[in-house]
């Protein structure tokens, strides 16, 4: 009884941000971003390869331990000597509600709704695009901000991998100076839902001072697909940076393409980040 009241207290003493649950298992360090308690999944490197950090940010609306390709990466690259954190990405934005107007119905209870001259819109104002990325930023900056000191702990080069949507919002981040710029900026399927963002996307590959990897899967989202080649071109004109982009023969949607990424972004990795 008494081997096990110590047990209990010596469990109770370790900080919440420094418990693991089993070897092998990741680190689960809480945060507060935005009043918001959050989760920072830490894996550290393995072996005697050790070269520095790498920041995984998944898809908006997706937490830390989300499955897919995100997770894959935290699990595997320690294994080459990287120690990973992954972290939950901004909320995704929340649909528009429509309604009608009471003076645009021509007739009470005739259920038949007047011809204004002008179909109601699904689409966001530039202004309110720019409110919505600038919140999403905010989160990112915030909570960027608070797990540095973590990355810290294992020094060498960082790496910064993103996805989808949130990888849009990283790279203007950096285009405007409101990120410091990664060893190695990893994007995968960049698209912003905004369709202007989403057309100047590509040219902020000018901006970038560091090595830039884009990675396009067949079953990237339309968005993503429609900006593929202006990409190319863009990253076509970085050679000098060692920036290059990798369209993938497989969907991402099959877990036989993870593999094929984690060996493009460690082979990145050992050229670009010294």
């Amino acid at each position: 009884m008494m081997r096990c009241w110590l047990l209990c207290c010596a469990m109770l003493a370790l900080p919440a941000m420094a418990q693991s649950s089993a070897v092998g298992d990741p680190q689960r360090n809480t945060i507060e971003v935005q009043g918001q308690q959050t989760t920072v999944l830490v894996q550290p490197w393995e072996g005697r390869k050790q070269h520095g950090s790498v920041l995984l940010l998944p898809s908006l609306g997706q937490t830390a331990d989300a499955p897919g390709l995100i997770t894959y990466l935290r699990t595997e690259l320690p294994l080459s000597g990287w120690a990973t954190f992954s972290v939950s990405a901004p909320q995704r934005p929340t649909k528009l509600n429509f309604t009608t107007k009471a003076e645009d119905v021509s007739k009470a209870g005739d259920g038949k709704i007047a011809d204004t001259g002008a179909k109601p819109t699904q689409h966001r104002s530039a202004d309110e695009w720019q409110q919505l990325r600038q919140q999403q930023q905010r989160y990112l900056a915030e909570l960027i901000e608070q797990v540095s000191p973590m990355m810290q702990q294992y020094p060498g080069g960082w790496v910064l991998i993103s996805e989808n949507q949130t990888a849009a919002l990283v790279m203007e981040m950096i285009a405007n100076q409101q990120l410091s710029m990664p060893n190695l900026l990893v994007v995968i399927n960049p698209y912003s839902a905004d369709s202007q963002q989403n057309r100047q996307l590509a040219d902020q590959y000018g901006l970038f001072a560091m090595p830039v990897l884009d990675i396009q899967s067949p079953d990237g989202s339309p968005q993503s697909l429609a900006t593929v080649a202006q990409r190319q071109l863009k990253i076509a004109a970085l050679v000098a940076k060692q920036s290059r982009q990798q369209q993938l023969s497989l969907n991402l949607s099959q877990p036989t393409a993870y593999a094929e990424c984690l060996n493009i972004i460690k082979g990145m990795s050992l050229t670009t980040v010294h």
